[in-house]
């Protein structure tokens, strides 16, 4: 009979250097900008999406993850716009729907919550 022999393989993330890192915060801002282009632009369809985000430079994985999602969007939620959490946040403060103190201490928790230290 042979032998079986059975190996364990440890891996440890390690964090992105400072060139990954903004490599990585221009992406997602030129994501951000072709997101909202392409709802500005009222697209809904993934070609009209695709002509529009030809122009920006993104890996062709994101442009297609784009498509998909402009498009599933529009589909399950008849959205229309893209609104920011914090646009979304002063407009729910300024109509007397939500307290300002509450408001910035959801800004807070939502910015820790996305900071790089804590998705190590």
């Amino acid at each position: 009979m042979a032998a079986t022999t059975t190996k364990t393989l440890e891996v440890t993330l390690a964090p992105p250097t400072a060139h990954k890192e903004r490599k990585l915060c221009d992406l997602l801002e030129t994501y951000r900008e072709g997101i909202h282009e392409v709802f500005d632009a009222g697209c809904d369809m993934m070609s009209a999406t695709s002509d529009v985000m030809t122009p920006y430079d993104l890996p062709y994985q994101a442009k297609a993850a784009l498509c998909n999602y402009v498009l599933q969007l529009h589909d399950t939620y008849n959205a229309q716009e893209l609104v920011t959490t914090p646009t979304l946040l002063s407009v729910f403060v300024r109509n007397g729907q939500l307290d300002s103190a509450v408001a910035n201490s959801s800004l807070d928790a939502i910015s820790e919550a996305r900071s790089w230290e804590t998705n190590q």
